[in-house]
């Protein structure tokens, strides 16, 4: 059997690579933008509608919306 080319490096010589690449980078601001900005938005949806329910309704119908226009 073929044995992969990790176990045929020494557990002591085998590191993690400590560095981003461009993609990695790049995703790493993306999702942070995107997670800072649903908790902004949530802010002010829940000073707006006034009750938590309320906003998990709003999120839902979003949701929803989202989703059908995705499969459209």
């Amino acid at each position: 059997m073929d044995e992969t080319v990790a176990a045929e490096v020494p557990l002591a010589e085998q590191k993690f690579v400590r560095g981003l690449g461009l993609l990695d980078s790049t995703m790493l601001v993306a999702g942070s933008m995107i997670g800072s900005g649903i908790f902004i938005v949530s802010s002010i949806i829940g000073r707006q509608v006034g009750a938590p329910g309320w906003l998990l309704v709003v999120w839902i119908v979003t949701g929803l919306l989202t989703l059908m226009a995705a499969l459209s």
